[in-house]
């Protein structure tokens, strides 16, 4: 069929994907005695997908199934030092199979087996002024020791041949400073790397969708019984788009801020407004697409409970 540029016009047919979980599991946490509790949990997942694409050039591609069945775990510790404060460390396993998003590649992909990640983490709680403000730190190592990756000899075939790591660190803070004030707060540092890859474009590259700061502030303060106003701020540092970081969507800030009037007992009016500085930023992205994030925008809603 032409078209009015004088090129083909092709009419792809409809892709269907057909994908299914059946997952069971049990979890415990034991409390040993005041100062001590352990935890540990058990998960077993048989996810299917069937990947029907007709418009593939390949036969072979058009059809594809893939079925997995993964067992993760995860055990920990928690330990009470102060009444008011709660320490615990946990490692664990768990699984990305290649079909995870719905679609399936080709041949093989549908062929591969899933990724596995390890993750160990330590971290601390502290309630303070009264079990009203609770303040949190944690350090966390994630590690995917089989990483999805293009055969370096021949780019159209996927293996399983990577080591990814991703050090971190989260900082939090939620409760009321005042009976009126109110905060909460996070903060992570993310440093990544893609390790130990015979695939020289991605070695020692960083991962991508991973910022290495992240930023998150909120708070609200009530003028008056029925009158409350609140405002926050997010942060994100840029971050690679793919594995071989010859892509990258900017840092960015973002501001939002709210009012709301408790009209009686049972209704309150709130005016939120959203991007404030109608900042243009990405929410979205991979590869060499992206996807913007909404401008400056309000909604006004009005809530009763009964």
């Amino acid at each position: 069929m032409g078209s009015p540029s004088g090129g083909v016009q092709k009419v792809y047919q409809e892709i269907n994907t057909r994908a299914s979980n059946l997952a069971a599991f049990v979890s415990d946490q034991i409390k040993v005695n005041k100062y001590f509790e352990v935890l540990a949990s058990v998960r077993g997942d048989f996810f299917r997908t069937v990947y029907d694409d007709p418009n593939q050039a390949v036969v072979a591609n058009r059809h594809l199934e893939r079925s997995d069945s993964m067992v993760s775990y995860r055990f920990g510790a928690v330990g009470h030092p102060m009444s008011n404060v709660s320490t615990y460390v946990a490692y664990g396993i768990s699984y990305n199979p290649s079909a995870e998003q719905g679609t399936i590649q080709n041949l093989s992909t549908a062929n591969l087996a899933p990724e596995r990640t390890f993750t160990i983490e330590s971290g601390v709680k502290a309630d303070l002024l009264n079990n009203q403000l609770s303040l949190t730190a944690a350090v966390f190592r994630i590690e995917k020791t089989n990483l999805r990756i293009n055969d370096p000899t021949n780019n159209t075939v996927a293996i399983l041949d990577g080591i990814a790591r991703v050090d971190g660190i989260e900082l939090g803070a939620a409760g009321k400073i005042t009976d009126a004030w109110s905060v909460f707060g996070g903060y992570s540092y993310l440093q990544s790397r893609i390790l130990d890859t015979p695939d020289l474009s991605q070695n020692g590259r960083e991962l991508p969708n991973t910022p290495s700061h992240n930023l998150t502030l909120w708070t609200t303060y009530a003028l008056t019984g029925s009158l409350t106003v609140g405002a926050g701020a997010t942060y994100q540092s840029f971050a690679y788009a793919n594995t071989g970081n010859t892509a990258f969507v900017p840092d960015y800030w973002k501001f939002d801020a709210m009012v709301s009037y408790k009209v009686d007992e049972k209704s309150t009016l709130q005016l939120n407004v959203y991007n404030l500085t109608d900042k243009y930023y990405f929410s979205q992205y991979s590869g060499g697409n992206v996807v913007p994030a909404s401008g400056r925008w309000a909604s006004l809603t009005y809530k009763v409970r009964w």
